[in-house]
């Protein structure tokens, strides 16, 4: 029995196609950062790859997913199944702190010494979206198709938020 494949549509007013459903893995991670969240690699991948299978291959993921851990995933499940780059739509986010040292529940549960250690590793500035990325596309293990901002920072200018956004692309991690 053959498996029809979910058509791709265009995304936008740009030239990607996209899934008409877009794979969130918000989910797939660590428990230490959401109770909710699914840790079993085995069926994480399971589902990824049924998905897959049938077509839905754009990806939603975030730095703060996991605190970093859904990209790792993600980039381990490509490599496991040896699935093409050019076959994948992979779309992230920037804005919250990711610091693999910390236990970072969801980013946002921090305390004073920790909210002081994290002083410019949140945020829209130029220099947090461009570290922020950096790191991004070494846990993915590749550039970045749509990269969206989590939510707008009302402290940076929008002139520097935008500034950096082209950076990233002109840069080539997005």
């Amino acid at each position: 029995m053959t498996t029809k494949l979910v058509k791709q549509i265009r995304f936008g007013a740009s030239g990607l196609k996209i899934s008409p459903i877009i794979i969130g893995c918000m989910s797939y991670g660590s428990k230490n950062w959401a109770d909710w969240v699914l840790e079993d690699k085995e069926k994480i991948f399971g589902i990824l790859k049924r998905a897959y299978d049938r077509g839905l291959r754009t990806y939603d993921t975030a730095d703060m997913y996991s605190n970093g851990y859904s990209e790792r995933l993600l980039k381990e499940f490509f490599e496991k199944y040896q699935i093409k780059r050019e076959t994948v739509v992979i779309m992230s986010k920037v804005f919250y702190a990711v610091d693999e040292d910390l236990d970072l529940h969801h980013g946002l549960d921090i305390n004073e010494v920790e909210d002081l250690h994290l002083t410019n590793q949140r945020g829209l500035s130029r220099r947090h979206i461009l570290e922020a990325v950096k790191n991004s596309t070494e846990r993915l293990g590749t550039y970045i198709d749509v990269l969206q901002i989590h939510r707008l920072d009302k402290e940076t200018p929008m002139k520097e938020i935008m500034k950096a956004l082209n950076d990233v692309v002109e840069a080539g991690y997005a």
